[in-house]
This record gives C-alpha cells, structure tokens and sequence, in this order.
C-alpha cells in the first residue's frame, strides 16, 4: 500500500498586472492543473493540490534601529511559548524593554520603512592633500564609498547603517550589489555619472 504524504513547496508566478486577485487565484489553478494532469516519470504521484494563499511581494520592510547610535543590532524582551504541531518555541508576546548590543544599555527605539526611510548611496572619491572629497565635474575618482543610510528624521538626524570606504570600482559594484540584497526595496543613488569607454 502507498503512502499518501503532503508537500509544501513554494512556487513563483508572473502575473499580468492589473489581474484581480480571484483572477489571478483561477489561473494559477490552472497553470497547476496542467502540471498535476502530466505523468509521472519517477513513480511518485501526485493526487492533488490546493492553493492555500497567494503571497505578493512585500511593498514595505520595517527595521528598527538603536535611538542613540543607529545600530540595527537590537533586542526586545520577549516571551515565547513551546508549539508542539511545530516543534518549537513560538514568541507569545514581546515586553517594552529594548537593548542596543553596541550601545551595551536600554535604548528607545526607531522605526524606519525600508522603502521609503533608508537609501543606498555610491560616492565617488579623490584625494587631498589634507584628506578626501566627494569627485567634481568628471574628476577620476581615486576609491569609492557605499554607505546606507537612513532618511533625515523630523528632528533632521541621518543614522549611517553600513559604510564602506576606500573601494575600487569593481568593489563599489560588488558592495552595492550586496546592499540591495540585503535592503530589497531601498533606492540606490550614485553620486557620480560613469564614464563611457
């Protein structure tokens, strides 16, 4: 006798836009009805499915950072509850106490919209002779910055989340390719136009 066992995979669409959901929910149904009624090469098959949920892709990422420093590196006080369907401890409920690992003490703490409160920033560089400068008019830079930053506050404070200095251009490319990864929806801005070779 077989055994009937259930899969979750996940699996991703393009979707026309402007599709309303019961639309977009009936041809996905139909796109999987069509792989469900194709035959089994490994002898494993499958006898059903069902969406459950069609999740679309966030709009909106919220990081909360250290009030005194900027440090993303932050805990809450929390309570968590053993979940035996899951196997594991479940947060129940999170406390007011809040904690900056780099500050080492209680802070407050700052909510910030990844969309639309942080930026991802490319600086080309040159060299003076008492330090360096934002690159002018064409100027070749002699290394690159990437920094990410959070938006001006309404009490105007920028907190810098990451800062890169010193790079090559390769590495610039390098560093923001990672930035993005990280902060999916934050803006790039290069402060300087490339050169066409």
């Amino acid at each position: 006798m077989d055994t009937q066992i259930t899969a979750t995979v996940t699996l991703n669409f393009d979707i026309p836009e402007g599709l309303d959901a019961q639309v977009q929910r009936a041809r996905i149904e139909d796109d999987l009805g069509r792989l469900y009624d194709a035959d089994s090469t490994t002898g494993i098959a499958c006898t059903g499915f069902e969406v459950d949920a069609i999740k679309h892709p966030s709009t909106s990422r919220i990081h909360f950072l250290c009030a005194g420093c900027g440090s993303p590196d932050v805990r809450a006080d929390a309570y968590a509850a053993w979940d035996v369907e899951a196997g594991l401890w479940v947060m129940h409920s999170v406390y007011d106490d809040k904690s900056c690992e780099k500050c080492g003490s209680s802070c407050s703490l700052i909510e910030v919209d990844e969309a639309t409160g942080m930026e991802i920033q490319a600086f080309a560089m040159v060299n003076e002779e008492d330090g360096s400068r934002q690159a002018q008019n064409g100027e070749t830079p002699a290394f690159y910055d990437v920094m990410v930053t959070t938006n001006p506050a309404s009490e105007g404070e920028i907190h810098t989340l990451h800062e890169l200095d010193d790079l090559n251009h390769a590495q610039m490319q390098k560093a923001i390719a990672v930035m993005q990864d990280t902060y999916l929806l934050a803006p790039v801005t290069c402060h300087f136009r490339e050169e066409v070779q």
